[in-house]
């Protein structure tokens, strides 16, 4: 993943020419990527494996899911709100090659780190 963000960002082209679309589109097409995106669902299954206990009732494990499925939908609409501002869009475009490059930097780094503790 790391060296994929290190390619996309040289080979970024103009965000501006995608078209907008409308919010109902983009928020089924979001919905979709979410739902079907099965890193996320495997993190978020560790975490609910690893801290609610096997005996737990079944309403703490209802409010669990439905806290993480409330807190999810706050946070990527929230992101949602904020990147279609023409500020950050701005900043995103100028910036956007070196922030996916520092990410694929940080994967990179963790790659190693767990390869190395493994070996």
């Amino acid at each position: 993943m790391g060296v994929s963000n290190w390619f996309a960002s040289s080979s970024r082209g103009d965000s501006s020419k995608l078209s907008g679309g409308t919010f109902s589109s983009g928020l089924r097409m979001g919905t979709l990527v979410e739902l079907t995106n099965p890193k996320g669902i495997a993190f978020f299954l560790g975490l609910y494996a690893v801290s609610i206990p096997p005996d737990a009732a079944i309403s703490v494990k209802l409010t669990v899911l439905a806290g993480g499925f409330i807190l999810e939908m706050l946070w990527y609409s929230f992101v949602t709100v904020l990147m279609s501002s023409p500020p950050a869009q701005a900043v995103y475009r100028t910036s956007g090659a070196w922030i996916d490059r520092f990410v694929g930097t940080l994967l990179i780094g963790f790659g190693i780190k767990l390869l190395s503790e493994r070996l």
